[in-house]
């Protein structure tokens, strides 16, 4: 396979990443409004099929995202392959914990309905899928963890790829993005510590900081999907030393 092949195949992986993460991005949305639907149900529904659709797409999204990567890393013609398998194996994490917590999710679906039909406490269904549920907040902070790993990464890598084609401009770019999102990462971090421990915050301070942090987020996401698709314009573009010369014609 040619070098230009080869980046074009790496650019294929990056596309296949960015399409991933712009349908992730929908499917939180959508949960987003379904969870603030429920909150102002006067009778909120109990934990059902739609909901373990919304966990089935943000699965596929997932693995979407991993296949993407996983291309790009094995195909991109630079010594950076081996950074973006480090990606791909975060990823893997996510993808693992995301089976997990739709697992959790069908066995409390199975035991509210179970409880729902007993007759007796005789035939109450057990309780062990309790101790899973206690199990997801941390399950949730390490595939939060690994996620942050995964895309810190892939700008890593699209930095390389910027100085391997001559492009300064996408490695400031991926530069500046890697610290937009650790900041991201830290803002949301503190915002969380604050929300468990702070008594005496009013629903006003807490709405507005966290509406704050979803606008910074928004922003950063968009960031993020116009680097992914900067750098695939660029991997299909022909080296500097490759273009032909210019001639003059004359009239």
């Amino acid at each position: 396979m040619s070098e230009s092949m080869k980046w074009d195949d790496a650019a294929r992986g990056i596309e296949l990443h960015r399409n991933a993460v712009v349908f992730r991005t929908v499917v939180l949305i959508v949960a987003i409004l379904y969870a603030l639907a429920q909150m102002l149900s006067k009778s909120p529904a109990e934990p059902g099929g739609f909901a373990f659709i919304l966990g089935l797409a943000e699965l596929a999204a997932t693995i979407a995202a991993l296949v993407g990567i996983a291309r790009f890393a094995a195909r991109v013609p630079i010594d950076a392959g081996g950074l973006a398998m480090i990606g791909v194996f975060a990823l893997v994490v996510v993808v693992g914990i995301e089976i997990y917590t739709l697992w959790v999710l069908f066995k409390v679906m199975q035991f509210l309905q179970a409880a729902k039909h007993a007759e007796s406490m005789w035939n109450t269904p057990s309780m062990d899928i309790l101790d899973h549920v206690e199990r997801l907040p941390t399950a949730q902070i390490i595939a939060g963890i690994a996620g942050l790993v995964a895309v810190l990464v892939v700008l890593a890598v699209i930095a390389s790829v910027g100085r391997a084609r001559g492009v300064l401009e996408l490695a400031r770019r991926a530069h500046g993005l890697v610290v937009a999102v650790v900041l991201l990462a830290i803002a949301y971090g503190a915002i969380m510590h604050w929300v468990e421990h702070a008594r005496r915050a009013s629903d006003g301070e807490l709405l507005m900081v966290l509406a704050g942090i979803a606008m910074f987020g928004l922003i950063v996401l968009a960031s993020y999907i116009g680097t992914l698709t900067r750098a695939a314009a660029i991997m299909r573009r022909p080296p500097a030393g490759d273009l032909p010369e210019a001639r003059l014609v004359d009239g």
